[in-house]
């Protein structure tokens, strides 16, 4: 039986793993946590793990919403 799990804590599952992750340099362990996170979070594509484990989270959000002011200031101008 595989139970859902929440974005949050897929996101912090990973945010977890993805350091372990990146500091293992050896292939047998990095598909043991691949294999891991697979199982625990209920993703099913691999390739889609490594991506995730592989990356770094940016919060571009953030960083579009304190550029939004200074847009919307210059488009005020024209």
């Amino acid at each position: 039986m595989i139970l859902k799990m929440s974005k949050q804590a897929r996101i912090e599952l990973l945010s977890v793993w993805r350091e372990k992750y990146t500091s293992v340099t050896s292939r047998y362990k990095k598909a043991r946590i691949i294999d891991y996170v697979m199982q625990s979070a209920g993703y099913k594509n691999r390739k889609n793990v490594i991506r995730l484990l592989g990356s770094r989270r940016t919060p571009c959000g953030k960083l579009m919403a304190a550029q939004l002011p200074e847009w919307f200031a210059s488009s005020a101008v024209r």
